[in-house]
């Protein structure tokens, strides 16, 4: 492995910058359009003491599910666009997409 410092200048520091705002805002505009193919459902309360039946009343909790599957979809797109960058510079970087989600 090699420990010495080498200078990447700005052009690779911008790289970055453009491709972590493209990725991101590719990835919003993609989240927002999978979540806006997810039909709205009705939740009815459950005054139920169980846990498990507030859990399993899925219409409940589609909307934290829906804020769980967009910051997926933004990381992997946003990891995807900066691995992409950087790639060229660190070996070993296939690593950076799942580490960004």
């Amino acid at each position: 492995m090699n420990t010495e410092r080498t200078n990447i200048g700005t052009g690779f520091w911008l790289q970055c910058v453009l491709a972590s705002i493209l990725g991101f805002a590719v990835g919003t505009a993609m989240g927002n359009a999978v979540l806006n193919s997810i039909p709205p459902m009705a939740c009815t309360q459950s005054f139920s003491n169980s846990l498990i039946e507030r859990l399993t009343n899925f219409p409940c909790i589609l909307p934290a599910l829906d804020l769980v599957l967009l910051v997926v979809i933004l990381g992997l797109v946003g990891g995807f666009m900066q691995w992409l960058v950087l790639r060229r510079q660190i070996a070993g970087a296939g690593w950076w997409v799942l580490d960004r989600v």
